[in-house]
């Protein structure tokens, strides 16, 4: 066995002293045109046991080396038949006021507010800040779905004053 060493313990005195000394050849290490080779199979070697090794714990311990399965997404809790425009108007104006936020109590920006609600609705918004942008670069009115629900609630608010 080339190139182990082992232990000999030498007395000198009272006190004992270790020493290492080589095992069998003292040469130097190989040289030629095989050593390559011989590189590469003791590293092909060392790896297929460490793929063995890898095996065996998975054969013994199948629960440790398990891989968890993606949980399947979760179904909306309810169904958006508005536009995305409609929900991103929400989304944006949620958003800004900051009273949406999360567990530790953090408010939510609008990407985490976006995903929020498409979670909520099952919907995709998709290029979320490209339509947050032309929304609100437009022309005519510029939240007909916020003035509609506003109108709404004054609606509402008139029923039960009367």
């Amino acid at each position: 066995m080339r190139g182990i060493s082992r232990i000999v313990i030498a007395h000198s005195g009272s006190s004992a002293a270790g020493l290492r000394q080589p095992c069998g050849n003292t040469h130097l290490p190989e040289r030629g045109k095989n050593l390559p080779v011989r590189i590469l199979t003791n590293g092909a070697k060392s790896l297929i046991n460490s793929e063995l090794k890898i095996a065996r714990m998975e054969l013994k311990h199948p629960e440790r080396l398990a891989t968890p399965t993606d949980p399947q997404p979760a179904a909306p809790l309810a169904q958006w038949d508005g536009t995305l425009s409609q929900l991103l108007e929400i989304i944006v104006v949620l958003s800004l006021t900051g009273l949406v936020r999360t567990p530790d109590g953090r408010p939510m920006n609008l990407m985490e507010v976006a995903t929020l609600f498409e979670t909520m609705f099952g919907v995709e918004i998709g290029d979320l800040y490209g339509r947050k942008t032309r929304l609100l670069t437009r022309k005519k009115n510029e939240s007909p779905f916020l003035e509609s629900l506003l109108f709404l609630y004054r609606k509402e608010v008139e029923k039960v004053s009367l």
